[in-house]
Parts: C-alpha cells; structure tokens; sequence
C-alpha cells in the first residue's frame, strides 16, 4: 500500500482532479490505518466529478474505525443518496446504524434489503445478531441455499471487521463455520479468520489481564487452524491478505 500511495500522489501531482486517484490514495492510508488521512482524501474524491458517492463510502468506513459511528451514519447515507444502487454502501449503513445503537432503524432497513436482494448475506447476518434463535435460523438459511457458504460468510465477515465490528464477524463466522460444521468437515480458513478478529479486539483501554486472555484466545485459534490440513489457503480480497499476514507472523 505505501507504493501505491506513492504512485497515486504522482498521477495526483499531474491531476488533482482526478476522483478516483483520491479515492483510492485514501485506501490505502485506511490499509495503512492512517484514518485522517483516509478521510482527507475521501473528501477530496468528494469534490470530484463522478466519485462523490465513493468517497462518502469511504469516509463512513474510516469513521467506523475510528469510533466515530454517528458520523459514520451521515457519511453512508450521503453515499446511498447519491447512488442508490450501491449495495455496498447500503450495508454499510445498515451496520453503522447498528453500531450508533439505533437498532430498530437497523433491524428494519436489514428486512427490506433481504426482500430486495434475498442472496445478500450482510442483511440476514446483521438481523442474526439480534439473539441466538434468529443466529440458529440464519446458520439453516446460509446452510440451505448459500453456494459454499464457508467463503461467501468470510466475505461477509470481512465486510463487518472492516467497519471495526470484530466480534459481531467472529460471532456470525463461529456459529455458521464452525459449531455448525463436523469436526472432521471444517476448513482451517474461518478459524484463521476467527484469530484475527480476535486480534482485532486488543486495544490500549483494555487492563493487561482482559488484553492477554484476548491474545490466548487468538493463539488458541491459530493453533487449531494450523492443525487442519484440509485445503490450501489463500486470500480471495485484498482484504483477506492481512489474515493470512497475521496469521504467519503470529504462528510461522
């Protein structure tokens, strides 16, 4: 990501209008975790022609990472306005709303995404989360009528991780992948998932007791997944890569 920031600012350096050079510089600060720096070149992705709509999206991302959910809400919903048919940023709002704690609003928006686009993951697994009799029916619902659901549910993970909703991904991955899945039957791939969102859960507020029970709980999952031999890994979206960099970091 640092090579390619830099190739960006060059093409940026003959371009300053070009929409999607900012929109993709402030990807890459946001794989970097230079948040602010992310939501600058949002902002200017903003004011360009024809990637208003991207760059609020990536905006509310950079503000869910930050903590800062209600800004979050009005970004995405700036991105949905000016481009309806973005179902990327459709969830992504549906996920804010759910961490600014307006649930209600969320719940109910999830249902009429699923009656508009039945196959979309992220709207079933948002409602899932609300208690464990809508968990088991979503863990049916994937297992019925999903085409390999272990991969379209790390997508989805992914998409929740991003927005800093680590537990709620490693909840939906550990009922759909894992307890619903013969010991004998599981691939190591959501298991390297559930370490890394574990990981994703330390964080400096934490007191050093609570902060190595979630570094066990990490090692604990990297160890079982090392432990399976039943396919080969590999990422599926960039996304997927730090994964896998965790994982071998933590466990080489």
């Amino acid at each position: 990501y640092d090579k390619a920031a830099q190739q960006l600012k060059t093409a940026l350096s003959r371009d300053a209008n070009d929409g999607l050079s900012w929109f993709f510089l402030g990807v890459s600060h946001l794989r970097l975790a230079d948040k602010n720096e992310a939501i600058r070149c949002a902002y200017k992705a903003v004011r360009c022609l024809g990637t208003a709509s991207l760059g609020h999206d990536l905006a509310g991302r950079a503000c869910m990472q930050l903590g800062d959910y209600l800004q979050a809400v009005k970004a995405f919903e700036k991105a949905v306005q000016l481009n309806p048919n973005d179902t990327k940023a459709k969830n992504h709002l549906l996920l804010a709303l759910y961490a600014v704690g307006n649930t209600k609003l969320a719940y109910r928006n999830a249902k009429e995404r699923i009656v508009q686009t039945p196959t979309d993951l992220v709207p079933r697994a948002l409602i899932a989360l609300q208690n464990k009799g809508q968990m088991r029916r979503f863990v049916r619902q994937v297992r019925a009528f999903v085409g390999e659901d272990d991969f379209q549910m790390l997508e989805a993970s992914l998409i929740f991780g991003e927005l800093g909703l680590a537990n709620e991904a490693a909840e939906l991955l550990l009922a759909v992948c894992v307890e619903a899945v013969p010991e004998n039957e599981r691939s190591p791939l959501p298991i390297y998932y559930l370490a890394y969102f574990a990981s994703l859960q330390k964080d400096q507020t934490l007191v050093s007791a609570k902060a190595e029970a979630v570094a066990e709980k990490a090692r604990a999952y990297l160890n079982q997944a090392a432990g399976i031999y039943k396919d080969f890994i590999f990422p599926s979206r960039p996304e997927a890569v730090e994964v896998f960099k965790y994982a071998i970091e933590e466990n080489p």
